[in-house]
């Protein structure tokens, strides 16, 4: 079945979605969810950035690859809570990088809220205490909670998910080697990397001015509290 407490009988989905949310975690999963994410939130390599820059972006994406590839497994997480993570930080990348500065550190906690979300979207349930675990390495409980509201808020509370959303992510690279997890080797960057905080690429409203401008903003952009709010101050539009 696509999820054990669906009521849709298994033969109405397509055998390759069911073959899909099926799958193991390996190593290529790993790295398609790497690429995914860095494709959504611009940090694929670009031929123009300087040695420096493309060094640092290698060694912030080797980074995310051994999260990802340590997160997975703790975290006891299932493919349908995976792939529809990655669904909706594709939908909410272009509200994300106006409110979001996109450093190495951040691309973690997008990654993680987004689980979150679709943990409790697709399990309808709060959320499991491994990945709670995991969740608190990087961030403490008030800010989950405020990262959680303000990636709701870049949703704009669309939380649908469909067969094609999903299958956006089929790749056949998946069902190849799934138990070539601990094989995975990771390169290296000898160049010193940049603190956690310190953001790896300009910001959004450098790399766009126009943003700076109140009148450049429309109505379906997000504006952001500068500190953590409680979920009653945020309602969909």
């Amino acid at each position: 079945p696509v999820h054990r407490a669906s009521l849709v009988d298994p033969e109405l989905h397509s055998p390759a979605l069911i073959q899909l949310v099926n799958a193991r975690i390996s190593a290529h999963l790993v790295q398609h969810i790497v690429d995914s994410v860095a494709g959504s939130l611009g940090l694929s390599m670009d031929l123009s950035l300087s040695l420096q820059d493309r060094c640092n972006l290698q060694c912030s994406l080797s980074s995310f690859r051994l999260f990802v590839k340590n997160f997975l497994p703790r975290s006891n997480v299932t493919m349908p809570i995976i792939l529809s993570s990655l669904v909706y930080i594709e939908r909410a990348k272009s509200r994300l990088l106006r409110c979001v500065t996109i450093n190495e550190l951040e691309v973690k906690k997008i990654f993680l809220v987004a689980m979150v979300i679709a943990s409790k979207y697709t399990n309808d349930v709060n959320l499991h205490h491994l990945m709670w675990e995991e969740c608190k390495m990087i961030f403490g409980a008030p800010e989950i909670a405020y990262f959680e509201l303000t990636f709701l808020a870049c949703l704009r509370w669309n939380l649908r998910l469909s067969d094609a959303d999903i299958m956006e992510h089929y790749d056949d690279s998946f069902f190849e080697d799934p138990a070539a997890m601990h094989n995975l080797q990771y390169s290296r960057c000898s160049v010193r990397r940049k603190p956690p905080t310190e953001s790896l690429f300009p910001d959004a409203r450098d790399r766009c001015p126009e943003l700076d401008s109140p009148s450049s903003f429309s109505s379906g952009d997000v504006s952001l509290p500068p500190t953590p709010v409680s979920a009653k101050n945020i309602s969909p539009s």
